[in-house]
């Protein structure tokens, strides 16, 4: 699509030379008045000198007149060639526009086309179409060139490919306006499936939208991987697959340990969503998922990690014979498992924990609760099953920093009946949302307010579990005592895997895997100095070596993932030179569906051809050299004048 017909409106570059038309009455009064004088002479016989006096003045009159047109028309072309007239539509502005190139470098550009991918496709028609010397500004995802030529960055052009930055038209926009004044044809080379919010233009700039067709909409993307299950000898994953368009679709799965395949599958989906189940030797695993799919390739590998399964470090504070249930759940070879009661306790052994347990104690100091919320902050989970014959001014201390208040409550039982599934403690442990499990009772003691999240409630809507989230770490309230008479929750199937979370989190026995621009966190257990630093290394291509963002809190180090790294893959976080753990990254499934195509803004083009679109920009730039002709006129009009002077007599 090119520009549409529009009516034209002749105006000029030099208006000011229009003036000089009032100066065309000069050649007109010298041809009315004549300047020079005639003398009389007498003959005796003029009849005949009469006749030729005759037709000479006639052939005269018109050799006046011919002379005074050629010289009107002479010096009206040379005024009007000054001027510069040129016939203006809306799209002979776009002569002198400064030319914006966004090429949208996504990762759903790489969906094929009949001519390669989108990606491909575009930077081919940039490439083919632009005059090599012809100024202009290019903007990817992660690059830009101001106020530049083809000439000088081909290279540059036909290197780009695909980016996990988002597209980002707005962002590109404004970025184009900052560092190219005056008006600007904006031409955006996209896929068309990327989110688009309403462009923000001014009068200044018109888009213009190249889209090319891809061959299928149908894709295959895994999603997410899961360890769920581990034995002596093996673990069990569960890989996530979805299929994006119409029809039936098949591919081959592998699954390798770095670069050796340990397990392969061929998968046909009939839905949507489908589930594969792969059993692994249990030994440390450092690979990922890989299937063989024709459309979109960066969601076709999943990274991750299986290390060496770690204890998670519980320290149990209270009395020996309550302690007897929490006992047995932490028991476990997944635990190391610290007891002891308020009086013996170590305050610097709480910050190396993952949960401290305070189990019915009898009171709160103000040190003891200082302590423990620090270590909260940092990222220690902290839960509190209180005494059911404690006052609510026993934990007053406690609730007060946590900004919380607690009533007594009315003591009579209830059933605990509600599970808040979307919750962190709880989200992904159940396959599906189950109302009817053997329901546990308690006799509640206080009822807590505040800004809580209620995780576990009776069947009137009351709180029997909740948790305030503290910096890095949590806060779990327990509203009744748990042992028995006072609740059976000891004995109901959800104490074992409320209490497991708590300790665990999310980390899925060992699996250590993050999303690319997540702004994810993980805490590591290391000692460093203030001028110390952690790197993390790409293990398959050694030159990606990057230092996140990192931040120091006692004996751990926090890094964070928000921008970097840029590419999926297996990694290695490095200090001292040598590798202390490692962990995967995987990029966002948010363009797997090539489907998704956005509508054209009302106030933007769509164009079939660049070179067309260019071409039609030359056409209106050419428009306005039409004082070339004029030009050519005046002088065709001098000529003119001096063949009637020569050969009019």
């Amino acid at each position: 699509m090119g520009f549409d017909q529009q009516s034209y409106t002749m105006s000029f570059k030099h208006p000011e030379f229009l003036y000089f038309l009032g100066f065309l009455i000069v050649p007109i009064l010298v041809h009315l008045f004549q300047l020079r004088r005639f003398k009389k002479y007498y003959f005796t016989n003029v009849k005949l000198l009469q006749e030729l006096s005759i037709q000479t003045r006639k052939s005269s009159t018109l050799k006046k007149y011919l002379l005074l047109a050629s010289r009107l028309l002479l010096l009206s072309f040379l005024i009007f060639a000054f001027a510069q007239p040129y016939f203006e539509n809306e799209n002979t502005q776009a002569a002198d526009n400064e030319l914006v190139l966004i090429v949208d470098n996504s990762f759903s550009n790489g969906a094929e086309t009949k001519k390669g991918s989108v990606l491909e496709y575009n930077i081919a028609a940039i490439l083919s179409a632009l005059d090599e010397n012809r100024k202009i500004s290019l903007i990817t995802n992660d690059e830009a060139y101001f106020n530049t030529d083809i000439k000088t960055i081909r290279k540059e052009v036909q290197k780009i490919t695909t980016s996990a930055l988002p597209f980002d038209l707005n962002a590109a926009i404004s970025r184009s306006a900052d560092e190219v004044k005056g008006a600007k044809d904006i031409v955006v080379f996209t896929d068309g499936l990327s989110e688009l919010k309403s462009p923000k233009t001014d009068g200044n700039q018109q888009l213009y939208f190249h889209i090319p067709k891809i061959e299928s909409e149908q894709n295959i993307a895994i999603t997410n991987v899961e360890l769920t299950e581990t034995q002596e000898d093996f673990y069990k994953i569960a890989i996530d697959l979805q299929k994006f368009g119409e029809g039936e679709a098949s591919t081959a799965l592998q699954v390798y340990n770095g670069n050796l395949a340990v397990a392969k599958s061929v998968v046909k989906l009939n839905a949507n969503t489908q589930r594969v189940s792969i059993t692994l030797p249990k030994l440390p695993f450092s690979g990922y998922v890989q299937i063989t799919d024709n459309a979109l390739a960066y969601d076709n590998n999943f990274y991750f990690e299986i290390a060496a399964p770690q204890k998670f470090k519980v320290l149990l504070v209270g009395e020996t014979e309550r302690n007897v249930s929490l006992r047995k759940i932490f028991g476990t070879t997944e635990f190391d498992l610290t007891e002891t009661d308020i009086r013996g306790l170590d305050y610097a052994v709480i910050g190396k924990q993952q949960l401290i347990i305070l189990n019915e104690i009898p009171e709160f100091t103000p040190t003891l609760v200082a302590n423990l919320l620090e270590a909260v902050e940092n990222g220690v989970n902290l839960s509190i099953v209180p005494r059911e014959t404690l006052s609510v001014d026993a934990y007053k201390v406690i609730l007060e920093k946590l900004q919380l208040s607690a009533t007594v409550s009315s003591k009579s039982k209830k059933l605990v009946t509600g599970i808040t599934f979307e919750s962190e403690l709880f989200q992904g442990v159940f396959e599906k949302k189950i109302d009817n499990f053997q329901y546990p009772f308690a006799n509640p003691s206080f009822t807590i307010s505040g800004r809580t999240l209620p995780l576990l409630t009776f069947a009137d809507g009351s709180a029997f579990l909740q948790a305030v989230k503290l910096g890095q770490g949590h806060v779990f309230l327990f509203n009744a005592g748990l042992s028995s008479p006072n609740s059976n929750f000891y004995q109901s199937p959800l104490v074992v895997v409320t209490f497991d979370r708590m300790a665990t989190g999310n980390n899925s026995a060992g699996m250590q895997q993050f999303e690319i621009f997540g702004e994810q966190e993980k805490i590591v257990d290391l000692n460093l100095e203030t001028d110390q630093v952690a790197h993390i290394l790409n293990r398959a291509e050694k030159s990606y070596d990057f230092i996140p963002k990192q931040r120091i809190n006692g004996k751990k180090l926090y890094l964070n993932f928000g921008e970097a790294p840029t590419v999926a893959g297996n990694y290695d976080l490095l200090f001292e030179g040598k590798a202390i753990d490692k962990m995967s990254f995987n990029y966002k499934r948010n363009e797997s569906d090539v489907s998704a195509r956005f509508d054209i803004p009302a106030a933007a083009k769509e164009i079939d051809s660049f070179e067309q679109l260019l071409s039609e920009f030359s056409a209106a730039r050419d428009n306005s050299g039409f004082w070339r002709t004029l030009a050519l006129l005046a002088f065709l009009f001098l000529i003119c004048e001096i063949l009637i002077q020569k050969f009019v007599k």
